[in-house]
């Protein structure tokens, strides 16, 4: 049994053809067919759902903490690559000299970022002004062209919310595809392609369907560096273990509590969380350091003083306790109907 069950919880099955349920006593969940949401009213990010594997913790922490130290270089170059993208696509501007503006215009609007990083506008754009052509070259082998996989753009950055599936996310761009039905764009802008992309990117398909109630069962996964496009498929299996990933994550959210750690050396020193998953463990959980780990909590919390962890401590409880203060008036927002809670008044 994957999923915890307790009474109280609320659930949704879902079926491809649901059967009549005043004429049946049961209801069979497979590997083959239907899919188990629990605590559906806990909504949690696509990217956290697809970032789950191997490590659960990771996506909690990444939910419950949403802090993981200053912009880097690359984070912020990936952001503005990822918004001149996004700005082309919604002023159906394509040419090169409009994008290289709009790429200035996008470095000076992040100043603050700049100047965090140690570098000035010319220096910033010199380095990122490549990404221009890459956005050009895109649209010439896929949008609005002879055997283009992308016919037009229905909208920018979509942000939806999903009760059914008990997901939300924002999608860069949903786009109608070559059959002309609608279906989610999601940008990378990195060089590296991960198997967490594909996962996202499926996700976003269930978040269309709940969104305009039609059946959508491919996405698009656009590389730039790569200068690859390619269409992700969904499947039954796949869309069966992000539920599961994701019933996972929102049984530790509801409940505030974090998952134990891998203690995987090899995992956890390329996990771009272990700062505040190690800072956690030693200021919240207070375990002691797993043996094979020491080294790598030691390199990352070298710094931090007792008091600093005593501090870390008393804002990190201070925090939930308002949270789950907050959260009384949002809990049935998805679970009792409007005039329910009208009478309750909430």
């Amino acid at each position: 049994m994957e999923c915890k069950f307790e009474p109280g919880k609320f659930i949704h099955l879902i079926y491809e053809s649901l059967p009549d349920i005043d004429a049946v006593n049961e209801l069979h969940i497979t590997n083959y067919e239907g899919i188990i949401i629990v605590d559906p009213d806990v909504l949690i990010t696509s990217t956290s759902v697809s970032d789950a594997f191997p490590c659960v913790r990771k996506s909690v922490l990444k939910e419950q903490v949403k802090f993981f130290g200053p912009t880097t270089k690359a984070m912020f170059f990936g952001t503005v690559s990822h918004n001149l993208f996004q700005e082309a696509m919604e002023a159906h501007n394509f040419q090169s000299q409009w994008l290289k503006d709009k790429l200035k215009y996008l470095i000076q609007e992040s100043i603050t970022d700049l100047y965090s990083l140690g570098m000035d506008v010319e220096e910033c754009y010199d380095e990122l002004v490549e990404i221009v052509d890459l956005i050009v070259n895109w649209k010439n082998q896929n949008y609005q062209v002879p055997g283009g996989i992308v016919r037009d753009i229905v909208d920018i950055e979509e942000r939806i919310w999903s009760p059914k599936f008990g997901i939300k996310g924002n999608i860069d761009a949903t786009v109608l595809g070559r059959d002309n039905n609608k279906i989610p764009l999601e940008l990378k802008t990195g060089k590296r392609q991960h198997i967490s992309h594909n996962a996202q990117t499926s996700l976003y398909t269930l978040l269309l369907q709940d969104k305009y109630k039609i059946k959508v069962d491919k996405a698009l996964l656009v590389y730039l560096h790569g200068n690859d496009t390619k269409a992700v498929v969904t499947n039954q299996n796949e869309i069966r273990g992000l539920m599961i990933a994701r019933n996972k994550i929102a049984h530790y959210q509801s409940a505030k509590t974090v998952p134990p750690m891998m203690e995987n050396t090899t995992v956890c020193k390329r996990c771009f969380v272990k700062e505040t998953c190690f800072m956690y463990n030693k200021t919240v959980e207070h375990e002691e350091t797993p043996p094979d780990l020491a080294n790598l909590f030691e390199e990352s919390l070298k710094t931090l003083t007792v008091k600093q962890m005593q501090f870390i401590n008393k804002w990190i409880k201070l925090i939930d306790i308002e949270d789950r203060n907050s959260e009384k008036n949002t809990k049935y927002l998805w679970t009792l109907p409007t005039e329910k809670r009208e009478q309750m008044k909430m």
